[in-house]
């Protein structure tokens, strides 16, 4: 599958899932921990020029805001776009939000001092390229934050993570009226990132495009778990940040 036809599902894909998305991640202790989490990486003053790359329903974006700094968005789907201006609009924030490709940023060369993202990387058909980019609009001595997680890595514990996953199908079906198997599981071969052990290949390729610093940690955000919402995708994997400095 060409990397258009994977872009393509995944706007079609997000387009539908827009509001489930937005909903289940609207909770003020989830938005409250970015916060929290943003400080540590960032520190408390604001005034820093950021680029939330797949911004989705803008929490990073909205919690960026919130702390003072001055935060550009992009997304390549415009129903994600509304919410996320409808989200920043009721909580009184000022963002500037813009529909894009996250492998092909239409920005100038050293432009922000931050590029972040959130549950990103694993959906892109061509990761290296996506990080060239991120980091050729990083002024030097900026920062990229990559925050992710092993959603669909079935090395381990393949046989209970399948089953969970073949079990929640059904309750997917009730409760959201969409049918899961139609989702970005046919798409694991096209998707680099999920054929690799990561954070361990995240730190590798910062490293190859020349950042420096570069580590990885565990992050602990709570998101928002209903039972019923663990039963349908509790077979999901932990996440994890990397950072590094554009040399």
């Amino acid at each position: 599958m060409e990397s258009t036809a994977v872009k393509t599902f995944a706007r079609e894909y997000w387009k539908k899932s827009a509001g489930r998305y937005n909903k289940a991640h609207q909770s003020e202790r989830e938005h409250a921990s970015w916060k929290e989490l943003l400080k540590t990486l960032l520190g408390p003053a604001g005034g820093l020029e950021v680029l939330d790359v797949g911004t989705g329903t803008g929490v990073i974006a909205l919690a960026l805001a919130a702390a003072g700094h001055k935060v550009t968005t992009l997304d390549l789907t415009a129903e994600m776009v509304e919410k996320a201006k409808a989200n920043a609009k009721r909580r009184g924030l000022v963002v500037d939000f813009r529909i894009g490709d996250a492998e092909k940023l239409p920005f100038a060369d050293n432009t922000f001092d931050v590029v972040i993202n959130k549950w990103l990387l694993w959906t892109l058909p061509a990761p290296e390229k996506a990080i060239s980019e991120w980091r050729r609009v990083l002024k030097p001595g900026g920062r990229l934050i990559i925050v992710d997680g092993n959603w669909w890595d079935f090395r381990k514990s393949w046989a209970k993570r399948a089953w969970y996953h073949l079990l929640a199908m059904p309750l997917i079906l009730i409760t959201e009226r969409r049918y899961a198997w139609n989702s970005y599981g046919h798409l694991v071969q096209h998707l680099p990132m999920l054929s690799r052990k990561r954070p361990e290949a995240d730190v590798e390729l910062l490293e190859r495009f020349g950042f420096v610093g570069v580590e990885a940690q565990e992050v602990g955000i709570p998101i928002a778990q209903t039972f019923i919402r663990r039963l349908k995708y509790g077979y999901q994997g932990g996440q994890f940040l990397v950072k590094g400095v554009k040399a």
